[in-house]
């Protein structure tokens, strides 16, 4: 049976540009701002806004099961086998906070490695996401690589 291990509420990070471009405009209709703060301050907003879109562009949906793993995005389903696996992490800092990154041993339609935000977990910040663990055991993955 297929278990959802990525988060229900991934396409909201799909949303955090917008918020970049309602301070652009914003910046760009104040009337007590100068040329210099303008510029500096739009030239932030574009750059917050470009980085975060191409970031949540990576993000997958994931499922698995005993034998495979099947991830979807808008061009559609693809269905990978857990023994092509090669590594299983989370990205902890950086613009992807909290992202399971898995890297394949194959080349697949999305790549060769496949990003998603897992189900909230309850843990201390430190603590690694139980799904790290459960996606190695299936994949036969060593606990030490």
């Amino acid at each position: 049976m297929k278990e959802k291990v990525s988060s229900e509420f991934t396409y909201l990070r799909k949303l955090y540009p917008v918020g970049f471009l309602i301070g652009l405009i914003a910046v760009l209709f104040l009337p007590n701002l100068d040329i210099y703060g303008k510029t500096i301050s739009s030239i932030i907003c574009v750059v917050g806004m470009y980085v975060l879109f191409s970031t949540s562009l990576e993000l997958k949906d994931a499922e698995i099961d005993e034998h495979y793993m099947y991830v979807t995005d808008s061009r559609g389903t693809i269905q990978i086998p857990l023994l092509m696996i090669k590594a299983v992490r989370e990205s902890i800092f950086g613009v992807q906070k909290n992202v399971i990154i898995v890297e394949l041993k194959i080349e697949t339609r999305f790549g060769s490695t496949i990003k998603f935000v897992p189900n909230y977990f309850f843990g201390w910040p430190l603590l690694q996401n139980p799904i790290i663990n459960q996606l190695k055991q299936l994949a036969d993955i060593e606990k030490n690589s």
